[in-house]
Parts: C-alpha cells; sequence; structure tokens
C-alpha cells in the first residue's frame, strides 16, 4: 500500500499525547512549572539527538521559526509502516526517558563516536575546510 506524506504525517499522530507536556513558552521554560519540561529543561534539541541513538536521522529543529522548540518531522513517500512504527515507538521512548531520565537526553548521543559536539562553539569559531580536486582549475 502506497501512503502519501500527509498520511503518514497523520499517522504518526499518537506520538503527539506523550509531548503535549513538553510545550514551552518563549524564554524555553516550560509554560506550567510542574510539567516535566519546565522541571527538566528538555528542549527539541535533546531530543533529536536522542533520536541518533535509536539509529533516526535527528528531523530539522526549530523550525518553523515561530514555533518555540519545533521540530519538523516529514516522512517521506519511501517510509514504509513498520518505519513509522519504529520512529513512532522511538519518539514515545524519548518522551518516557525526559521524565524519567532527563540526563540521558542532555547527553545524548551516546552511540556515537564523538557524542554532542558544542554547538555555540562551533558556530561562533567556525572552521570551513574544503578539498578541492586536483583538476579543478580545468574544470570551471
Amino acid at each position: 500500500m502506497q501512503w502519501s506524506s500527509s498520511r503518514k504525517t497523520l499517522y504518526l499522530v499518537r506520538i503527539f499525547a506523550e509531548y503535549r507536556h513538553c510545550r514551552t513558552n518563549n524564554d524555553g521554560e516550560g509554560s506550567d512549572p510542574s510539567t516535566p519540561s519546565a522541571r527538566q529543561a528538555i528542549r527539541a534539541l535533546d531530543i533529536a539527538k536522542r533520536l541518533i541513538d535509536y539509529n533516526f536521522h535527528p528531523p530539522t529543529n526549530y523550525f518553523p521559526l515561530i514555533v518555540h522548540e519545533a521540530l519538523m518531522i516529514e516522512p517521506t513517500e519511501t517510509e514504509n509502516k513498520d518505519t513509522l512504527d519504529a520512529f513512532a515507538d522511538a519518539l514515545i521512548k524519548i518522551a518516557v526517558e525526559a521524565k524519567t531520565q532527563p540526563d540521558l537526553l542532555h547527553n545524548a548521543p551516546s552511540t556515537t563516536q564523538f557524542g554532542r559536539m558544542d554547538e555555540v562553539k562551533a558556530a561562533r569559531e567556525l572552521v570551513l575546510c574544503c578539498w578541492l580536486p586536483e583538476n579543478y582549475e580545468s574544470m570551471k
């Protein structure tokens, strides 16, 4: 059965119940001090990085810009139901981890060779490297 992207996105609605408590205000703090997101300060970046530990490419963070702490999840037409189930299961497990083991998310990913990079330092001390092919000049 071929699924459209919109149908696949609707299929993933089952994860929303687990994440409804994660709403934050513009300061990144939970809208209600008693919510898990306020107590543990779980960010969209933490969730995205933890997905790497579940062997999923992390979604785009903080987009759209008008939605604070957003994750843009866009399953493609090539994703099958089993992959969507596994992705939704991973997100639900991460939601449970956010409540019970927030440091696991703050330190994610833990299964990669280098762990979490310092993204602020990377942005402030930008280093770009590019090795051009030997015949680059003749390719112009």
